[in-house]
């Protein structure tokens, strides 16, 4: 059975080599800040569908009044949404101070997390001031680098809401199966390969970050194919002339030429969704097999499965709507939700590798991945 924190009073796991303290509290209250940032990115998102970035262009003031000044008699178009954006930031700044200073107070036994909360303080602080100056400098480069954080800002949401979490803390151990040894190893190439899978998602996240603040969503006009074809032109000329004949064949809602650049960005983030698509189905698949009995590994597998394929679908219907901004609002939305779910796979892959030892019944000796056992079954404990 758990018992009392001497210290905070907290619940505590049955495994003292390896339990934390818990707080019911502490926990729901990180769970509401990873909802509060995932709606601050959703409002960005739309900020940037709508093209309601500038909308109030001067910061931190709008429009001369202080942010929370603002008469209501103004929020009107698209100045609405990007001060509902600058609200909703402020708002998740407020949570995030609240945040560090209770893992400041609470867990002295885990100064990694207390410094976790100092850094969660500090990024949403930089988010903000980088926001501010997207507006004042009109640059694209610090407009791509603020989407790009926010979304790393979730997954630290993340890491931090799973890190104060029962199953963290309570120490129980989960039973892996009768082919103890070759599983671990197996989840821990699983923890490794979980990190590349983040990585290859982050650069489709940069990549459609870049694409959505070049304006160049449209760049490529018909899906799957390019301007017609299996790779598009890369030069001005051949983009006018593949242009002109998509229009001569009725498409005439298209209004300009892009230029290479946005075209190769465009060309390049469809690409390399391919690589997602790719790299995640073989993930998931291996999870799958290999993570029976494991539902905290199991769940979000299956999450991340459905939302690939519901992603590729607004993939197509963005271009297939000519950019509808709800559409294009729901595939950032989506990606942001994906790339937070596999920062939590991977949290706890690698809190199950972290703890991939076991007590011994016999004189609590300790079996790790290296060292060499003839038991038919091991216990772990769960991530």
């Amino acid at each position: 059975m758990g018992k009392s924190c001497p210290q905070c009073g907290s619940y505590v796991g049955r495994n003292n080599a390896t339990s934390q303290c818990y707080s019911t509290w502490l926990h729901r209250y990180a769970v509401l800040l990873v909802i509060a940032t995932f709606l601050l990115v959703i409002l960005g998102g739309t900020v940037t569908s709508k093209g309601a970035g500038l909308a109030v262009p001067d910061w931190p003031t709008s429009y001369g009044y202080g942010m929370f000044e603002l008469p209501w008699m103004m929020w009107v178009g698209n100045i609405f949404w990007e001060h509902l954006h600058r609200l909703a930031g402020a708002a998740v700044g407020i949570l995030c101070i609240v945040m560090a200073a209770w893992l400041w107070i609470s867990q002295q036994h885990r100064p990694w997390l207390r410094w976790g909360g100092i850094g969660l303080l500090g990024l949403v602080i930089l988010q903000g001031v980088m926001g501010g100056l997207r507006v004042t400098e009109l640059s694209i480069v610090l407009a791509i680098t603020h989407g790009v954080m926010g979304q790393l800002f979730l997954c630290l949401t993340v890491f931090i809401a799973a890190a104060t979490s029962a199953y963290w803390a309570s120490g129980d151990q989960q039973d892996i199966g009768r082919d103890g040894l070759d599983r671990l190893r197996v989840f821990r190439y699983l923890g490794r390969f979980s990190v590349f899978f983040f990585v290859v998602l982050l650069i489709q996240l940069i990549l459609g970050a870049a694409m959505r603040h070049s304006e160049a969503g449209l760049a490529i006009f018909d899906f799957p194919s390019a301007y017609g074809q299996l790779v598009p032109p890369f030069s001005q000329s051949g983009i006018a002339e593949a242009t002109e004949k998509m229009l001569d064949e009725g498409d005439t809602w298209l209004a300009a030429y892009f230029t290479p650049m946005q075209v190769a960005v465009h060309f390049a983030h469809r690409v390399w969704a391919i690589v997602v698509l790719s790299v995640g189905g073989w993930f998931i698949v291996r999870l799958l097999r290999d993570a029976i009995g494991q539902p905290l590994l199991l769940r979000p597998a299956v999450a991340i499965a459905l939302m690939l394929i519901m992603q590729a679908a607004l993939g197509a219907s963005v271009i297939w709507s000519g950019r509808h901004s709800e559409v294009a609002t729901a595939h950032q939305a989506l990606g942001a939700a994906i790339l937070a779910t596999s920062a939590l796979l991977l949290v706890r892959l690698m809190r199950l590798n972290l703890r991939s030892v076991m007590p011994s019944n016999q004189g609590g000796r300790v079996v790790d991945l290296q060292t060499p056992t003839s038991s038919s079954s091991l216990k772990v404990v769960g991530a």
